[in-house]
This record gives structure tokens, sequence and C-alpha cells, in this order.
């Protein structure tokens, strides 16, 4: 018999460099590191009340300010460990900018703590998109392109 075995698929961290950024999503560990980084840790009392915006605003965009990137394409860049931080978005994470940035936070952890029969990467806007970029897409990108991304990653957490 001269088949070969099929290969098994490459896990999803391994593909994150082949993986367009906007479809790359971040770890539990990403997470669980990012909140306990000097500049989330130090402001502990104050980011809990925070909005995921102002998260947004006041750590997220100055910590990618020199490369005007996402934090997905900076982790990539930065990091030797990113394969273990951010790979091929396997949850869309739908949520509203306003809500609390760590109650948003502990229902991503959870899912991924319920969920450890599988590597999870959450699509989290915040980190997943170009902050710096902003919303500059047309309506024809929303109805097409971010409609097409959402189904290909096949998995929706809706934060309430």
């Amino acid at each position: 018999n001269n088949s070969a075995a099929a290969a098994a698929p490459p896990p999803p961290a391994a593909m994150a460099a082949s993986v367009k950024e906007d479809r790359r999503g971040v770890s539990a560990a990403f997470l669980r590191e990012f909140v306990a980084a000097p500049a989330f840790a130090k402001e502990w009392q104050w980011c809990m009340r925070q909005s995921t915006n102002n998260v947004k605003e006041l750590i997220v965009m100055p910590q990618t300010q020199s490369k005007l990137c996402s934090m997905v394409q900076w982790v990539q860049d930065e990091r030797a460990d990113h394969e273990q931080l951010i790979g091929k978005a396997t949850v869309f994470v739908s949520h509203a900018w306003s809500y609390d940035f760590m109650d948003v936070m502990d229902v991503l952890l959870e899912y991924a703590d319920g969920h450890k029969d599988k590597q999870v990467f959450f699509w989290f806007d915040v980190f997943s998109v170009n902050q710096h970029k902003g919303a500059n897409h047309t309506s024809d990108w929303w109805r097409t392109t971010f409609r097409q991304m959402i189904e290909s990653i096949g998995e929706v957490l809706l934060v309430l």
C-alpha cells in the first residue's frame, strides 16, 4: 500500500503568520498577560472601572503607536513567543465598547477555561483591529468583508 498518511494541519497558532491580520485573534494567555502587564496592573483599580474604549485609548493605542498597527500585529512583530499569544481566530467577540473592560475579560477567560479541549483565539476588535486606522471602512466593507470574516470564524461569543 503506497498511500501516505495524511498530515495533520498545523495548530491555529502556527498558522498565525499566514493568516490575514484581520482574521487573527488573541489567546487566553495573551489576555491574562495583558491585564497583568505593568501598564495595566499599575492602575488596577482604575482599569476595573474603565470601558473597553478607554482601555483602547489609554493602553492599546499608546503601546502600538510606534508601528501604527493592531495589537495582534505588534505582538507578532515584537514577541518571539507570539505563537502562544495570537493565532487564527476561532471565536468572534461581540461586545459594546462602553462595557467595563474587566467584565468583558472575565467573560472571555471563563469561556476559554470552559473550552480547554481546544485552542481558543478570540477575535476581539480592541486587539485584532488596527485602532490607528479607526472605522474608516465603507458600508460595502461592513456588508461584505466584515460579514464574511465573522462567518469564516464560525463561532460568536455575545458579551452582555
